[in-house]
């Protein structure tokens, strides 16, 4: 499943996580694939009312530059996208987030765990072991193209509730029945 795939559900999540959002910041690079999410998101957001702006980076020297060009303004809300330049500065992401006071959805665990309020994605450790399985199976003299293409199947949802009080929003019921894991 491609994170591509999850906008409904992001729509949702941040919808009833902060029901005033009338503009959502996703923070994106030059990837080409974060184009077609921006695209995508911005047409399911259309008919909500949502607005979608689009910040790009493109070196980690302009994560803070990126961040200061959100507002710390109740209706406003962030989805961060999956690509190496943001999976690897989880911490600096979040904490920027956080200084800005701005809800955010992260695409891994990782994310949450560092203090960000909300991830929906894979399961990294997860995906990481079914490629030691194909690996396995290729040193074993199994033909790469004779194996089956993967997709994970399993999305997560973790919820940060220190994050939502520090920012002072509660979590519905609803969005903690889904949860996977809730840090408190």
């Amino acid at each position: 499943m491609q994170f591509e795939d999850t906008i409904p559900k992001l729509l949702e999540l941040i919808s009833a996580v902060v029901p005033a959002t009338t503009k959502i910041v996703v923070l994106k690079t030059v990837d080409p694939s974060h184009d077609n999410f921006v695209a995508r998101i911005s047409a399911l957001a259309r008919p909500l009312q949502i607005r979608i702006v689009s910040i790009e980076v493109r070196a980690p020297a302009e994560l803070e530059s990126a961040f200061s060009r959100i507002g710390e303004v109740r209706d406003e809300s962030m989805v961060v996208l999956p690509h190496p330049l943001f999976n690897t500065r989880a911490e600096v992401v979040v904490r920027l987030a956080a200084a800005r006071r701005v809800p955010a959805i992260y695409p891994f665990r990782s994310y949450a765990e560092a203090g960000g309020l909300m991830s929906l994605g894979i399961d990294l450790l997860d995906s990481f072991r079914r490629a030691a399985y194909f690996v396995d199976r290729i040193l074993k003299g199994s033909k790469p193209g004779d194996l089956p293409v993967e997709q994970p199947t399993k999305i997560d949802l973790v919820v940060n509730l220190k994050t939502a009080k520090a920012l002072g929003l509660t979590i519905p019921p609803s969005v903690l029945l889904r949860a996977d894991e809730v840090i408190q």
